[in-house]
């Protein structure tokens, strides 16, 4: 069996018109991202992008959550928040290839992606997220 985070797949219509409608807009979906080809057939995709409302001045959050379709279990997700410039800020959870360097597996499976500096457009710099379900 697939190993999931144990975390339940996101419910974003519920996100955008209960819990978060004060500061969400409208949540969009997003069409063409694939299931990696390691997952097995039991795995779906869910890939949201959240518009937040425009008094906030908030960039957008795409979130891509790849879901164990018996468990709808969360077995890997990917929200990162954007804007035009780049990258802000990463908020991932997933498990590495065993070949990946230690030095990055070892945030493994949640970690954040942070910006280094102003010119860091892909926030490179990784740190274990401790508070994950805080997002």
């Amino acid at each position: 069996m697939t190993k999931t985070l144990g975390i339940n797949r996101s419910n974003f219509r519920q996100l955008e018109r209960l819990d978060f409608k004060d500061i969400i807009e409208e949540v969009r979906d997003i069409f063409g991202v694939e299931i990696p080809g390691y997952h097995r057939p039991s795995v779906s995709v869910q890939a949201k992008r959240i518009i937040f409302k425009l008094d906030l001045n908030l960039p957008s959050l795409k979130c891509i959550e790849f879901i164990h379709n018996d468990t709808n279990e969360i077995i890997e997700y990917f929200y990162d928040w954007e804007d035009s410039k780049g990258t802000l800020m990463k908020f991932h959870a997933h498990f590495h290839p065993p070949d990946t360097p230690d030095y990055i597996r070892k945030f493994d499976p949640f970690h954040l992606h942070l910006k280094k500096d102003q010119f860091d457009k892909q926030a490179t710099m990784r740190e274990p997220d401790r508070e994950y379900k805080c997002l």
